[in-house]
Parts: C-alpha cells; structure tokens; sequence
C-alpha cells in the first residue's frame, strides 16, 4: 500500500523592502492634515491646468524647464517640490508672474489686513528639499515691494544654477552666514551685513554654516 505524502508546511521567504532606484526618491505619503501636502497637491495641479491651457505636453515643458519629465510629473501629482529655480523657470515657460505660488497659499488663508501682517498669521512657503522657508511679512495686496522673512537650512540654498527674474531685491542677514552669488561672483555675509541688487543678474544663495539662517529680505514683485 503506497505511503501517503505528507506536505512539509515551510515558512514563507520574506519580502525584502523595495529599495528607490538610483536617482529617484522614494515616495513619501504625508497626513492629510498636512498643511504642505496640500499646498504641493495645489501647485501641482495648477502646473498641470496652465501645461495644458498652453498646448504643451511634459515633455515640452520639461525641456523648456530643463528638468526630466519623470521630475515634472512627480511635481504635477504633488509628490515632489520645485526648487526655487525651477519655480522661476516654470513662471517663464508658463508665461505667468513669478507671485503664483503665494496666491496659491492664499487661496485658503482668511481675509487680513491690508496694512499688518501678524507674526502668527505669516503665510509661508516651504520648499522641502532645498531647505529653505520663506514667510510673507508683507500684506497680499497690490504694491512694489514685498518682505519676506528667508530661514535657511544649514548646507542649504536656492540651488546649485542661478536664476533671474524682473526686479529689484535687497536684505539684511539677522543670523548665521549667508553666502551670497551675484553673476557669478560670490559674498559671504555674516549677522548685520546687507545687500541690494537688480534681479535680472543671475542669482542664488547658500547657507555655509552649521547654524541656521535668516534673512530679512525684500524684493519687487512678482515674487516666489
């Protein structure tokens, strides 16, 4: 009588965890409580709306951004943050003025004062991966200038290109160091220094120090 088999029950191999390819970052989902969640789910979609009221595919507009269509798309779901830069580079291609993304921010903050601006009612835009916030001192009103209250990140800065826009800005470093590039040419700037420029020179900024920084700074609109 031939011998019945018996099934060896044997314990499952793991999965290991999928790792992000080389060059990708991996997905982070946010609460959706999160203020900055929704105001990258916002920018997205309105990169999105204005992409195509403008005929263009992502491969079009990545070009004229000089980004990776992935990156583009990545921005147009809310998965990632544009870079000040590419912020600035996005206004052009799109055709629009560089003060969109704050009255994005605005669209759901309470009516305010047209003259102050409470510290605790400051709208902020946060870019997440460059480490750099900036906070609206100024009231949303139609003017020609606007302040911003600039805190950045140790080892962090507009970026590693220098971007352009029309206007006028200047500033005064409260703390920490800021290093400061000005077609090409680069400052260093410590507690109290100040600065003035055309924005039509290329520009970007850094924070060098182990601290952080912040800035009072002051710019023409449209502003980012």
């Amino acid at each position: 009588m031939p011998k019945a088999k018996i099934a060896l029950k044997t314990k499952p191999t793991p999965t290991p965890a999928r790792k992000a390819a080389p060059g990708k970052l991996a997905r982070v989902f946010k609460p959706a409580d999160d203020p900055l969640a929704d105001l990258e789910l916002r920018v997205g979609k309105h990169i999105r709306d204005l992409r195509l009221a403008k005929g263009l595919s992502l491969t079009e507009l990545a070009a004229k951004v000089e980004i990776s269509v992935g990156n583009l798309s990545e921005m147009e779901r809310g998965l990632s943050v544009p870079s000040i830069r590419t912020l600035c580079l996005l206004s052009k291609a799109l055709d629009i003025g560089a003060g969109w993304l704050l009255d994005l921010h605005a669209e759901s903050a309470p009516p305010s004062d047209p003259y102050v601006v409470r510290a605790s009612a400051r709208q902020s835009i946060v870019f997440s991966k460059t480490g750099v916030v900036k906070r609206l001192a100024s009231p949303l009103t139609p003017g020609n200038l606007q302040m911003l209250l600039v805190e950045v990140e140790p080892g962090c800065g507009s970026g590693e290109s220098g971007y352009s826009h029309a206007g006028e800005e200047c500033g005064i470093v409260q703390e920490g160091i800021l290093n400061l590039w000005i077609e090409g040419e680069k400052r260093t700037l410590s507690q109290g220094d100040s600065f003035r420029f055309a924005s039509t020179k290329i520009h970007r900024f850094e924070n060098p120090g182990n601290v952080l920084t912040r800035v009072i700074w002051i710019t023409s609109p449209p502003l980012y």
